[in-house]
């Protein structure tokens, strides 16, 4: 009779603070450095497993945003499914763990010149993909909506590419942006005369993706305003990802301005379309 297979729940965190600094957890028993991870108990959640370790470990109160991947394992006995989520604090004052007990020694931020550093030396224990969660992250990588994990049965909600972040926009892409009444006003200008030439002069491209209005909207924002659809287009096909991911003061991604303005449905999935193959592609370059 062939025995029954079992299967392990794992939960792992990638957190990340205000100040750029990385989460990590110092082992007991002189075991080295690891991420917030651990088994999901009996009728816990992924989730709900994810904030409970990292309360446990390393004693701060965790607000998880999103999802980096779901990794699984198959051996002759058991499954293995892991959940690696990515999370913030819910208080950027609050103090880490200093007391060791069973759970761990301590918690410390660490900036990704310490994380490599631990790795040259071998101090990982079983985690030892922080430092490339570090530079995934820095470097734009996706983190998908929460609701991609769900309990078996829940409805299916509809989701768009903006709802799909990357740390560009965690960080508010405000603030590599810049607010250029000129350029906006010469952008404007092309659009209102559906000057398709404006696409086609030197530097268009570079301003483009450079500059907001003094409400954060980007050229693609503003793009909802033009009656004619080639225009449209040629702002979807000029846009970079920073430009498809940014949101304005009113928290609004493109995508979500052009619905509130009524630009056609087709080319909203355009930009949706756009949107999916520029953020795939930041990760893989």
């Amino acid at each position: 009779m062939k025995s029954e297979y079992k299967s392990v729940a794992i939960a792992l965190v990638v957190c990340k603070n205000a100040e750029g600094k990385w989460l990590v957890v110092e082992e007991t028993g002189n075991r080295g450095y690891n991420l917030p991870t651990g088994s999901v108990e009996d009728n816990e959640s992924f989730h709900q497993g994810a904030i409970r370790e990292t309360m446990e470990e390393t004693g701060l109160d965790l607000k998880l945003t999103g999802i980096l991947r779901v990794e699984y394992g198959l051996y002759p006995d058991y499954l293995r499914l892991k959940t690696v989520f990515f999370g913030v604090p819910k208080d950027e004052k609050q103090k880490l763990k200093t007391v060791p007990d069973k759970h761990s020694d301590q918690a410390i931020w660490m900036s990704k010149e310490e994380l490599e550093q631990i790795g040259n030396n071998n101090q990982w224990r079983r985690c030892p993909e922080l430092y490339d969660w570090a530079c995934y992250l820095d470097n734009n990588g996706i983190i998908y909506p929460l609701t991609n994990m769900q309990e078996e049965g829940t409805a299916t909600m509809f989701q768009d590419a903006s709802s799909i972040k990357t740390t560009y926009s965690t960080k508010h892409s405000k603030a590599v942006l810049k607010v250029g009444l000129e350029p906006i006003n010469e952008f404007m200008l092309a659009l209102e005369k559906s000057d398709e030439s404006w696409f086609l002069r030197h530097g268009s491209k570079n301003s483009f993706n450079s500059f907001t209005d003094a409400s954060g909207n980007t050229m693609l924002h503003l793009a909802s305003l033009s009656k004619n659809r080639n225009f449209i287009q040629s702002c979807i096909f000029i846009s970079e990802s920073h430009i498809l991911s940014a949101v304005n003061d009113s928290k609004l991604s493109a995508i979500a301005r052009w619905k509130q303005s009524g630009v056609s449905s087709d080319l909203i999935e355009l930009l949706a379309r756009r949107s999916r193959s520029k953020l795939d592609n930041s990760v893989n370059d």
